[in-house]
């Protein structure tokens, strides 16, 4: 049986709805939505056989208790997760193929943006499946809806995942704030990369570091010590892909 997740807010659910609509099992909306009135929103959820719920905000506000729900909620299938090696072969051939690996991020509004940063980059993830923020909904919204544009992949154990990597021709890159070679993206251009990012406070196991082809820092000021992991995930895509 398959796990059902919660996807909250318009963006992420209207979305969902044009790209993965036989994902969707029950669909609410607020009574007295503008949606009720939506030509584009009734032809789509009729197209898809989605019946339409209406309920009062109160019912929402049980619903979604830590978020911003906007009045409609979708109840669908979780998001497939690849493995590794569905992963090689999406990308078999792909010279250019570039994927972050998340060690141990369990912030879901730092997993959404940084899946939002990968879909503007087009970059993959891959995650492992303990210690690691859920595909909720949370992180959908988080995400603007980009969670369905991007491939994430669910590993078991990141460094026998970087090990794998590497057997397939990838540079692995760890970002770290004390290493002294500073990110350059003209070193990864045209190259397999992936990019490894510590998890929020402990940063990158010692294990993992020994792991990467090379630790790279982001140049900063002095008096600043660190970057939340989802700006220096935006800041390395962009070096690499400009």
């Amino acid at each position: 049986m398959k796990k059902e997740n919660y996807i909250f807010g318009k963006h992420p659910v209207l979305d969902l709805l044009k790209r993965e609509p036989s994902r969707i099992k029950k669909l609410f909306v607020k009574d007295g939505s503008e949606l009720l009135e939506d030509r584009n929103f009734l032809r789509d959820t009729s197209r898809a056989k989605i019946r339409i719920t209406t309920a009062d905000n109160s019912f929402f506000n049980r619903m979604i208790r830590d978020g911003n729900h906007q009045g409609i909620v979708a109840i669908c299938e979780e998001k497939k997760l690849l493995s590794l090696t569905e992963y090689f072969t999406l990308v078999d051939g792909k010279e250019d193929a570039l994927v972050v690996l998340l060690d141990e991020i369990q912030d879901t509004h730092n997993f959404g943006a940084i899946i939002r940063n990968c879909a503007a980059f087009g970059a993959d993830v891959i995650v492992a499946d303990r210690r690691q923020a859920p595909v909720d909904g949370n992180v959908y919204k988080t995400s603007a809806g980009t969670v369905d544009l991007v491939n994430i992949v669910s590993v078991s154990n990141i460094n026998e995942a970087i090990r794998k990597l590497k057997e397939e021709k990838f540079w692995v890159y760890g970002l770290d704030g004390e290493a002294k070679e500073v990110l350059d993206g003209k070193d990864m251009k045209g190259e397999r990369s992936a990019i490894v990012v510590g998890g929020e406070g402990a940063g990158m196991r010692q294990e993992t570091k020994k792991l990467c082809d090379k630790l790279i820092s982001i140049p900063m000021e002095k008096d600043v010590e660190s970057l939340n992991a989802s700006v220096s995930v935006a800041i390395t895509l962009y070096e690499i892909r400009r």
